[in-house]
């Protein structure tokens, strides 16, 4: 027995000054074990040829393919089966093979039997019996006459993997800015906070929370449950022109959130580039993250959500 003693007590020690330490901890609740097996991607958009800005759908001005890559990370073929979320229609489900140590692409012109949505936005729930890794990539290329060069944005990410839990309940990033054309800076910066709700039965009742070094701003809404919302940030009257922030995203059921940037300049309102980040979860930390508490409420006249004044 005595081996298992050498092994046990430095483990004692190590959780015991872990414990101690001044460091944050996270909670003593378990989280879920990630298991490859489950992921999630909320904000995903396919537009047809010819758009033009002139029919912009989520900040997207032109044709815009979506490619989904499934990995397949065992030796055997398997399925994946993919439930797609939106804001208003019901989910829709299809069941894809994915072959063994595959990589396989998915996109809309390689299943044209799919009565699948052009210009809604949509998130996706993925869940395999095997081990999978998933990855969205997006492209788009603006249109423009012949003869005259046309700007090109394609952006990735690795989707979220489940299952979803505390952890999932609350969400940050740290670059938030708000880039709005002036006199003196030409350029803008459009933004949106998207957040899948894929809960079948619980709406979403959503806080976010953005914090300036000297102020917050609170913005309150609801996803209903298996629905996708995106926030157009830009359109937020509460939030400051070309001022750093970082939003805390809170919810009352385990959600997905994920944050998209498109700079553009003052002589197109077409894209010129485009980048996108899965938010991190940090509702399983126990230290004080700040949020706002607020006194006075009321609505924002261009998007309808619940802005609220942070009360001091």
């Amino acid at each position: 027995m005595k081996p298992i003693y050498f092994l046990l007590f430095p483990m004692l020690a190590l959780l015991s000054s872990c414990q101690n330490s001044g460091s944050p901890a996270v909670s003593a609740e378990l989280a879920p074990v990630r298991t490859f097996r489950e992921w999630y991607y909320p904000d995903g958009i396919i537009l047809p040829n010819g758009t033009t800005p002139e029919q912009e759908v989520h900040g997207s001005t032109s044709r815009v393919e979506e490619f989904l890559v499934i990995s397949n990370l065992t030796e055997n073929d398997t399925t994946a089966k993919l439930t797609y979320y939106f804001e208003v229609d019901p989910p829709r489900e299809v069941e894809r093979k994915v072959p063994a140590r595959g990589s396989t692409v998915y996109n809309r012109g390689k299943f044209p039997d799919e009565t699948f949505p052009y210009g809604k936005l949509y998130g996706v729930k993925l869940v395999s019996p095997d081990p999978i890794m998933v990855q969205p990539t997006r492209a788009g290329s603006e249109e423009v006459p012949a003869g005259q060069l046309g700007g090109f944005h394609e952006f990735s990410t690795i989707a979220y993997p489940g299952p979803l839990g505390k952890r999932e309940t609350k969400w940050m990033y740290a670059d938030g800015h708000m880039s709005r054309q002036t006199a003196t800076a030409p350029g803008i910066s459009r933004e949106w906070i998207t957040i899948l709700n894929p809960n079948p039965v619980k709406d979403a009742h959503i806080r976010i929370t953005f914090n300036y070094v000297k102020e917050q701003q609170l913005l309150m809404l609801t996803v209903p449950a298996e629905r996708v919302k995106t926030i157009a940030l830009h359109d937020l009257e509460i939030l400051k022109t070309n001022n750093a922030y970082y939003p805390v995203v809170e919810s009352d059921v385990p959600v997905v959130v994920e944050q998209v940037r498109r700079p553009h300049n003052n002589l197109s309102r077409a894209p010129r580039s485009g980048w996108t980040l899965i938010a991190y979860p940090v509702g399983d930390v126990d230290f004080q993250i700040p949020v706002a508490r607020y006194t006075a409420v009321r609505n924002n006249s261009r998007t309808g959500d619940t802005c609220c004044k942070h009360g001091s």
